[in-house]
């Protein structure tokens, strides 16, 4: 019965390991990303007499980051919305990733612990 166990055990670590290494690949090949936050915004221009001035309606992207320590806000130009936004999406991928892999690393201590419960002997 404890053989059949440990088999079980051995056989869900070789499994984690497997899971870890597609993760590991992915996050290693994966496209360049951007840490940040990109979001569509109203504003107002600031010019009195525009339609703006009573309701803000201009739209613009932007991209907060932090650097430094410090928060940043930065305007995104229109044309390199698409770009800017595929690198967030990989930066938010590649966070899940690694979710992903320390969720394993949880499990793999987990069954390692159990193994070396069952595997210990006790002096008699």
């Amino acid at each position: 019965m404890k053989r059949k166990s440990i088999l079980k055990k051995i056989h869900r670590l070789r499994k984690i390991w497997q899971q870890t290494a597609d993760i590991l690949d992915e996050m290693l090949t994966s496209e360049p990303l951007m840490i940040g936050t990109l979001s569509e915004v109203l504003r107002t221009c600031g010019k009195p007499n525009c339609h703006c001035a009573r309701k803000p309606s201009h739209r613009h992207w932007t991209l907060l980051t932090n650097f430094e320590g410090k928060r940043r806000c930065q305007v995104i130009r229109k044309k390199d919305v698409g770009n800017v936004q595929r690198k967030v999406d990989c930066y938010r991928r590649f966070r899940n990733l690694l979710k992903q892999m320390k969720r394993l690393d949880f499990q793999r201590g987990a069954i390692l612990k159990e193994l070396l419960e069952e595997r210990n002997e006790l002096y008699k």
